[in-house]
């Protein structure tokens, strides 16, 4: 699905989908323009995408049978071009109309444009949810059409939405959904027209000025909304991720940063010596920055459109970590916003209980009038000990003792929340999640789909459930805030406490997870203490926690990089091995860049420097041979003798997709903060060590 997105707004450039339309937050707030040329059947004839913000549709009177010798009636000549270029920024979208005449005659057209607004949350979009039928009120002007809409705000009154729908030049006829303009052309003469949408609610603050909202001409020629010669098919002018000076503000929570690339603090582009991969990486930092919202507590990654425009703990979390020596601002900003909504009571149906971290959280009508649990919704296991690591990391890059401090009282309710959990299951040591909530998910881990976590025969695994990737996580968690209350707040009791809370996890770990047979250890425990005997890929995220004794690295290594589970493109999530196996699944099967990535981190931890290299190329090759800019989600675990393909719905940008290149950049050159220097670099048999400078140098 073509999706472009900046901060919460973005658009779903699909007029043939019932899902298409522009959305700020979780509310459609306009259904997809459309436009026709009276008496002329246009032919899309091109669809130029570059995402994340912009796309240029180019349209054409020729017909679909031009090249048929036998069509003697068609005219195999184009009389009519009409370009539409789309440009997405965080809080308007705008769309520049270009009419051209290749008529030997002077013509006169009748253009429309139509549009309408439905305020349809995007729960009802997706289906999850029944539709409700909102009354929807409009009022017209000269130039503008404004969609209003009073909306439950959850507390017994109302919160007005407003859509405006703005024209730069006043239009034959207007009314309350349709545009007529009657340009009359001389031959090779061009027309334009600009509209500006803008949403706008109890919460949303106007972006960035419209592109061609000054009335500024195209290459010194005509006047927005006037006709021109011109031969260029140039838009009036581009906004851009990362590569303009630009304001954004915070849909919900937000106040104005003013910002020339993202939240990247690097000076030049990532240069590995690969064509392709430097361009991965500059694909990536745009992303990232369309993907990137300002909060109250500062800038926040959202997880991925079109469906996930909105803060998810672990997507956040792990975005951050992946991204931290290149965009540290992230991780301060995503590590407090998670902490301002840290749970305080217990709540069921939303997962809530005190300490624990959230999954997510939404902000559209069903949300405020609490039809829906996510307002927030607690339902994830690993969202809390994440949490804890990523307060660390970013310590240990920055040296912020503040932050430390200032954050110690969620450090201190997290981890609570952790031992009061372990204790609630009985007398081991693991972190269980059960199945709660109305509407939640079933499964409170990464892979959380119905077959997400599965025996090796196929048959699907039941809650509760201890999977292994999260004692990891415990694990490191509990080892960093050891580290902190040490070195920060000075108390060596708990840090003595909580190390030897790491060792006895570790210790129980290994003994109930290891499956001699496999030489792997099981992707989860139940509660009796039976194994769940797949051999799945999160499993290598036990070696980047660091839970995994320096006995068993060379195994678990050895088992990931074995073909049924690394599939030439990557580590499948499930290996083709187990029953239950599908090249086209979403969490047993396929193969997602996140999960790549912090294998590759835990590979390069183990001293296992070639196999991270190994799946880092792996991956990277596979995101150049993927059509389309933006990488997604996920792609199928079809052997590396197919070109990869996308997984079908795959959401496309996502936020930690695309911040596992620099993940693996993390990994191959083994980037950590030194004790003396800003950087330690490792020396790569792979890649340029050019790839690494930026990042040194940032660090000066």
């Amino acid at each position: 699905m073509n999706t472009l997105v900046d901060g919460v707004t973005y658009l779903v450039a699909d007029e043939r989908s019932d899902a298409g339309g522009l959305y700020h937050g979780d509310t459609r707030y306009l259904l997809p323009l459309a436009a026709d040329v009276a008496g002329i059947d246009l032919t899309l004839v091109s669809d130029d995408r570059r995402p994340p913000t912009r796309r240029t549709r180019r349209y054409a009177s020729v017909g679909t049978t031009v090249n048929e010798i036998s069509d003697t009636v068609t005219t195999k000549h184009a009389t009519v071009a009409l370009t539409r270029r789309q440009t997405v920024s965080e809080g308007a979208v705008v769309e520049q109309f270009d009419l051209h005449n290749h008529f030997p005659e002077e013509r006169t057209f009748e253009v429309t444009v139509r549009f309408d607004a439905d305020f349809t949350d995007i729960f009802e979009v997706r289906g999850i949810h029944e539709a409700t039928d909102r009354a929807v009120s409009t009022t017209v002007d000269d130039r503008t059409v404004t969609f209003a809409s009073d909306q439950a705000d959850g507390n017994g009154g109302t919160t007005l939405l407003e859509t405006t729908v703005t024209f730069d030049a006043e239009p034959t006829r207007l009314d309350h959904c349709t545009a007529t303009f009657s340009p009359t052309l001389s031959p090779q003469e061009r027309w334009r027209t600009t509209v500006e949408v803008v949403p706008r609610g109890e919460s949303t603050v106007r972006a960035t000025p419209s592109p061609a909202g000054d009335g500024a001409a195209e290459s010194g020629e005509g006047a927005v909304g006037e006709t021109s010669n011109g031969d260029s098919d140039e838009p009036l002018s581009e906004t851009s991720n990362g590569d303009a000076h630009r304001e954004r503000v915070a849909g919900d929570e937000g106040r104005p940063e003013t910002r020339s690339d993202g939240p990247f603090i690097l000076d030049g582009p990532i240069r590995t010596g690969n064509a392709e991969y430097d361009r991965i990486f500059r694909q990536a930092r745009r992303d990232v920055s369309a993907l990137t919202t300002v909060t109250d507590q500062g800038p926040v990654p959202l997880a991925g459109a079109p469906w996930f425009v909105t803060v998810f703990g672990r997507d956040s979390l792990l975005s951050s970590y992946s991204l931290l020596p290149v965009a540290p601002a992230l991780a301060r900003g995503t590590v407090r916003y998670l902490a301002a909504r840290q749970g305080t009571c217990t709540d069921e149906r939303r997962d809530e209980s005190p300490g624990k971290i959230l999954h997510e959280i939404r902000r559209g009508e069903l949300a405020r009038t609490g039809a829906i649990p996510q307002t927030p919704y607690y339902g994830s296991v690993d969202a809390t000990p994440l949490w804890a690591v990523l307060l660390h990391e970013t310590w240990r890059w920055t040296g912020d003792d503040e932050l430390v401090t200032d954050l110690w009282g969620a450090l201190d309710a997290a981890l609570d929340w952790i031992e009061r959990q372990v204790e609630a299951v009985g007398d081991n040591p693991f972190l269980y999640y059960r199945e709660l909530g109305l509407g939640g998910v079933v499964h409170k881990v990464w892979r959380d789909s119905a077959n997400g976590v599965q025996h090796t025969d196929g048959t699907q695994a039941s809650p509760p459930l201890a999977s292994a990737a999260v004692q990891g996580y415990v694990y490191d968690a509990l080892t960093r805030a050891a580290e902190l209350a040490s070195a920060v707040r000075g108390d060596d009791e708990l840090a003595s406490d909580l190390t030897a809370r790491a060792a006895a996890l570790a210790a129980r770990f290994d003994e109930a997870f290891w499956m001699p047979d496999r030489e792997f250890y099981a992707a989860a425990l139940t509660v009796d203490g039976r194994q769940v005997d797949t051999v799945i890929s999160t499993v290598g995220h036990c070696l980047w926690s660091g839970i995994v004794p320096d006995r068993r690295g060379d195994a678990v290594a050895d088992r990931l990089l074995d073909p049924a589970l690394f599939s030439g493109w990557g580590l499948r999530t499930l290996s083709a091995d187990d029953d239950g196996y599908s090249p086209v699944s979403y969490h047993a099967g396929g193969v997602w860049p996140h999960d790549n990535a912090l294998v590759a981190l835990g590979l390069a931890r183990y001293e296992r420097h070639d196999d991270a290299e190994t799946v880092a190329a792996a991956q990277l090759d596979a995101l150049s041979r993927i059509d389309g800019e933006s990488a997604p989600e996920l792609f199928c675990g079809f052997d590396g003798v197919v070109d990869p393909v996308p997984y079908p719905s795959a959401c496309r940008p996502q936020a930690w997709a695309a911040a596992a290149p620099f993940a693996f950049l993390r990994a191959v050159f083994d980037l950590a903060p030194a004790p003396l220097d800003p950087c330690s670099v490792r020396e790569s048999d792979a890649f340029s060590s050019n790839a690494a400078v930026p990042v040194v140098d940032a660090w000066e």
